[in-house]
């Protein structure tokens, strides 16, 4: 049976065969879109892979296909190694199920160690952050703007904090929202004024472990989710400074 196969990397390729294949369209002057009806589903959905071709060439990419077709030969489009069966198609651009990209179904949230004070960036949003240093550090927060609401930012305790604090500082004018929990209960930042959170190692938190979760929901706040240990009588980790 003849396929087509399209590699966009080593963990991301898929082989779609000619019995699903129910259109080939020019979408654009470089750009060349195959629809697949989806086989392993029950429901009419549609499967595309959206293949980029050196300018102009789009026409004479769809024609070359219809002929692989016709000879009943496979495809192949692979971005790792740098294979296609038609030397226009200069890229697998995307792959999609049912409209929704293949790097976003499968796609892996960035992991990066924090050893020194950091400031974090709007960039920076979706990543876990790993705090690895137990004399303690700051953490910048960026300004929470119109622009920034959606952003979300995970913070992991790698390395116990055994001095000094793990310290959370929003921008001059934004506060802290939400509720941290921990072994005896939770405490609730007051959204007016707090706009630190402080891991003691202690009272506070800051135990290997912990987690912090931030959430940009509207200007000027910042929705904090947390789940800490702490040693002795359990305090807020919510501060002014």
């Amino acid at each position: 049976m003849s396929y087509i196969l399209c590699r966009k990397s080593t963990t991301d390729q898929y082989t779609f065969f000619y019995k699903d294949l129910q259109s080939v369209r020019v979408t654009a002057a470089d750009q060349v879109t195959l629809y697949f009806s989806a086989s392993d589903s029950d429901s009419a959905t549609v499967n595309s892979v959206l293949l980029t071709t050196s300018a102009g060439k789009s026409d004479d990419v769809l024609s070359n296909i219809s002929d692989f077709f016709e000879s009943d030969k496979s495809l192949v489009f692979d971005d790792v190694n740098s294979i296609y069966s038609n030397s226009d198609v200069t890229a697998v651009t995307t792959v999609s199920f049912n409209g929704v990209p293949s790097s976003s179904i499968y796609s892996k949230t960035a992991v990066e160690s924090i050893q020194a004070d950091k400031t974090i960036t709007n960039e920076d949003s979706g990543k876990t952050f790993l705090i690895d240093k137990a004399a303690g550090l700051t953490i910048t927060m960026p300004d929470s703007t119109a622009d920034s609401v959606g952003q979300v930012y995970t913070f992991i305790v790698k390395t116990a904090v055994t001095s000094n604090a793990v310290k959370f500082a929003l921008d001059s004018g934004d506060f802290f929202t939400g509720t941290v929990v921990g072994h005896t209960g939770g405490f609730a930042a007051n959204g007016s004024s707090n706009d630190f959170i402080n891991l003691d190692g202690s009272t506070t938190g800051g135990a290997g472990g912990d987690l912090i979760r931030l959430v940009y929901t509207e200007a000027g706040f910042v929705h904090c989710e947390g789940q800490l240990n702490s040693s002795g009588t359990q305090a807020t980790s919510f501060a002014d400074a």
